[in-house]
């Protein structure tokens, strides 16, 4: 599907999912301060092309788009819902696809992207999302008045994500202390993989997810950074090479028969 299409889908899912009403409550029962705007993903080209699909969840936004206290300043309607869903989308893309100046978490995001190898010509291949769709004076919502509601609307959004995105191989770089949000997308069912170090590396699979729980960037040592990439890397390896081997026997199933052999 074209990135258009993909946009499409996303944006019929968040539309089903939010409503103009609850989000303006939202902003107004919290009274520990300012919420973001919704952290809302968009695909990209270079994700849609790339032959093994890589998503890399943070904690939340910070400054983020239209702060939710703000949605209650005008008309209520679905047209508003609508401009707003697609204006926190572009508002994704642009933030992802350009340079990530000083932000330990999107250099992260660009070293990600150099897992893919030579596959990949151009920046935000790997799809950027967060287990907490809003922040709370620019940091964790975990302790707002709303966090409950926060933490629920959150796994609604990238449950619906995961769905339409598909991606094969995810990096949560959230760190231990968000794993609870973690655990319960996936409603605790996942299988701890070797290599598990407490509170700094969680290798797990969970369905058909392939997935790691490191450290937030801001936290990385280089030698926890270059354990994951490593790890990344060989996993994008592993699944081209048996691509490439179920293609091989795809082809050499469709054997010519000799005129010689033919007949009754």
């Amino acid at each position: 599907m074209s990135r258009e299409e993909v946009d499409v889908q996303l944006l019929d899912r968040y539309l089903k999912l939010l409503d103009i009403d609850d989000l303006v409550q939202l902003g107004r029962d919290e009274i520990k301060g300012t919420l973001s705007g919704l952290f809302l993903p968009a695909a990209s080209d270079a994700y849609l092309r790339s032959d093994v699909r890589i998503m890399l969840v943070g904690k939340e936004p910070r400054k983020w788009g239209r702060s939710l206290q703000t949605l209650g300043s005008g008309p209520l309607t679905s047209a508003v819902l609508h401009a707003y869903v697609r204006s926190q989308m572009d508002c994704h893309r642009a933030t992802a696809g350009a340079a990530p100046k000083r932000s330990k978490f999107l250099q992260f995001h660009q070293r990600l992207d150099a897992t893919l190898g030579a596959h990949v010509q151009e920046r935000n291949a790997v799809v950027w999302a967060n287990l907490l769709c809003v922040s709370l004076n620019e940091g964790s919502p975990r302790k707002a008045i709303t966090g409950e509601r926060i933490a629920h609307l959150s796994r609604q959004l990238l449950e619906a994500q995961l769905d339409v995105l598909a991606p094969d191989l995810i990096v949560f770089a959230s760190g231990h202390g968000y794993d609870r949000y973690l655990k319960s997308l996936f409603n605790g069912v996942y299988q701890t993989q070797a290599g598990f170090v407490k509170k700094s590396y969680w290798p797990f699979t969970s369905g058909r997810f392939t997935a790691w729980r490191v450290a937030h960037p801001q936290s990385h040592t280089r030698e926890q950074a270059r354990k994951i990439l490593d790890a990344v890397r060989v996993e994008v390896a592993s699944r081209r090479a048996l691509r490439n081997n179920l293609h091989g026997l795809d082809q050499s199933s469709f054997s010519v028969v000799p005129l010689s052999m033919s007949g009754g």
